[in-house]
């Protein structure tokens, strides 16, 4: 993974020179501002290690989701010599992470939030398939919006470069359900798993198994998958948020809550400690 990322010729115009805001495993996002006011975020993928052609079409295909669930915002997309980019406008917001630091209430409110937008993203026939503690962002008014769709699985065409995306079972193994990591088709139960995962993850710090290195090697990974597939599990989280995640974590697909249930839960449990 390049140290210093660099942002693609997009073409588009600046009013000042964008700033870095975060980078992730296999992609850089930057916050820039064009000369009409709009603020964006740019998602740059790179080719690295295992996964290089994913990388490189990655953000292409992410634009290519957000136009096929009717986004209402426009979303750019192009290429560069060293992968492609995708322009959106900038979605500000608080994470799992981020709501984690305020206690638990904060990490609870975050969580039914991001547990409501999962709900409403299946609503409309679509698998996000690569949820993290990073991929719901809770803004201002309240309102949780999905980032990172790259992988999303749906019932909508796509250019050939979507088929790179079906090579990965889901995303990161660290919160892939047991069946998923089994090399099973993805679904709004291997989702709902991700959630909780990713909420004990916020919450803890640790996974629903054992922690890795990270980034993780493709050793690591293969590794990971096969002791998730297998069942291994942590201790259950304790406390109330932890009664309600365990809803989510049965290894039966079958038998793991609906999301709205979940929310509906940690509302409630907001509700007796308030």
């Amino acid at each position: 993974m390049p140290v210093h990322p660099v942002l693609p010729d997009t073409g588009l115009s600046l009013a000042a020179p964008p700033r870095l805001a975060y980078v992730q495993e296999a992609s850089a996002v930057w916050q820039a501002t064009l000369d009409d006011g709009r603020v964006l975020a740019i998602k740059s993928g790179w080719a690295y290690t295992h996964t290089t052609a994913w990388t490189r079409w990655a953000p292409r295909r992410e634009a290519e989701v957000l136009r096929a669930l009717g986004d209402d915002a426009p979303v750019l997309h192009g290429c560069t010599t060293t992968g492609t980019w995708c322009a959106r406008p900038w979605r500000a917001g608080t994470t799992l992470q981020d709501a984690a630091c305020h206690g638990e209430q904060a990490l609870a409110t975050a969580a039914a939030g991001a547990a409501r937008a999962l709900d409403a993203l299946h609503a409309r026939g679509v698998i996000h398939r690569d949820f993290a503690p990073d991929h719901a962002l809770q803004g201002p008014d309240g309102t949780t919006h999905l980032i990172d769709l790259a992988l999303a699985a749906g019932d909508f065409p796509f250019s050939p470069s979507a088929t790179f995306s079906f090579s990965f079972p889901g995303g990161n193994p660290r919160y892939e359900s047991p069946e998923l990591a089994g090399a099973a088709p993805a679904t709004v139960a291997s989702d709902t798993w991700a959630w909780a995962a990713s909420v004990y993850r916020a919450a803890t710090g640790g996974t629903t198994l054992t922690d890795a290195p990270d980034p993780m090697t493709p050793a690591a990974r293969l590794h990971y998958r096969q002791a998730t597939a297998a069942g291994h599990r942590r201790r259950p989280l304790p406390g109330p948020l932890g009664q309600v995640l365990e809803g989510a974590l049965h290894p039966d697909p079958c038998r793991r809550l609906p999301l709205a249930v979940l929310a509906d839960q940690l509302d409630a449990r907001l509700r007796e400690t308030a």
